[in-house]
């Protein structure tokens, strides 16, 4: 499972069996309560290596997600030759931050 906080950026690393050349486009899609609620493609993602792609979502995206209740993401790639493939859906596990901007007492929680 992976784990988002809300209000904070959430990166995901997404890997390809085959090498980024031969694909056309990716759609990395994040479903809440059977709705869209996060979509981002191969422009929006940092390439790290010839099989591996960054996608990073900002604080003001995870705030749209809603806590405790879980989140779905699956990768869909089109290949050059117009067929698409698509990844395994992975849950997200959505948290808010408890206390956010205040410290316990003596500084510890």
């Amino acid at each position: 499972m992976i784990n988002a906080v809300r209000h904070e950026s959430f990166p995901l690393n997404v890997s390809f069996e085959g090498e980024v050349s031969a694909m056309r486009d990716f759609r990395l899609t994040v479903v809440q309560g059977g709705r869209v609620r996060l979509c981002r493609g191969l422009r929006d993602a940092e390439m790290i290596d010839a099989h591996n792609a960054c996608v990073t979502f900002s604080g003001a995206e995870t705030a749209l997600l809603m806590p405790c209740e879980p989140a779905w993401v699956q990768a869909a790639v089109l290949l050059q030759d117009g067929e698409e493939v698509h990844s395994e859906v992975r849950e997200i596990n959505v948290v808010d931050v408890l206390a956010h901007g205040q410290e316990g007492r003596n500084g510890m929680l």
